[in-house]
């Protein structure tokens, strides 16, 4: 008797476990942890969430960004879609990137050199354009520009490959003496 209880149960409890472990896509924001989650699209540690960006893709895979610009670029290349955040320059909390606003500025020290802050409000993203001298985006502005070229990290390449330069430059010097 207690043996077919057991055995009646066994497949209920199997079942119920079956589907406690079953892998459901995820909803949110990912999780981003400073210094320890890597970026999706330069393998980089992110250390600072303020430029971070985040992906949950449509089937719920979650991909984090150390750089802005690295999700623009990530989301270019790439057929998948889904939810995109990014952290706000003064309060470091995550807003749904097509309600953000941007600002480019090629003086911003960004971690992959895009340039690029996220405020949740336009006011914000004012006052920084004040400071800095450029405008306010939206993200398709964003996206324009960054398809267009005319984000940081084409003028952050100008200038590694200046800064190569005259480093080979100073070598030569350097041998020649």
């Amino acid at each position: 008797m207690r043996l077919r209880k057991i055995l009646w149960i066994l497949p209920l409890l199997m079942t119920s476990l079956a589907f406690s472990c079953s892998t459901t896509p995820q909803e949110g924001v990912p999780e981003i942890l400073e210094g320890r989650s890597v970026c999706a699209e330069c393998g980089m540690i992110i250390d600072d969430v303020t430029f971070a960006a985040a992906l949950r893709l449509n089937d719920g895979t979650p991909k984090v960004f150390d750089d802005i610009g690295g999700l623009l670029s990530w989301v270019e290349h790439q057929e998948a879609t889904g939810l995109m955040w990014v952290f706000d320059w003064d309060t470091r909390q995550a807003v749904p990137a097509d309600q953000a606003f941007y600002v480019f500025n090629s003086h911003h020290l960004t971690p992959m050199g895009w340039g690029v802050a996220a405020f949740s409000k336009y006011e914000a993203a004012s006052e920084h354009v004040n400071e800095s001298g450029s405008d306010v985006m939206t993200w398709s502005d964003l996206g324009e520009a960054f398809h267009n070229g005319a984000l940081g990290i084409s003028n952050h390449m100008e200038d590694m490959s200046t800064a190569t330069e005259q480093s080979e430059e100073i070598e030569i010097e350097h041998e020649d003496h």
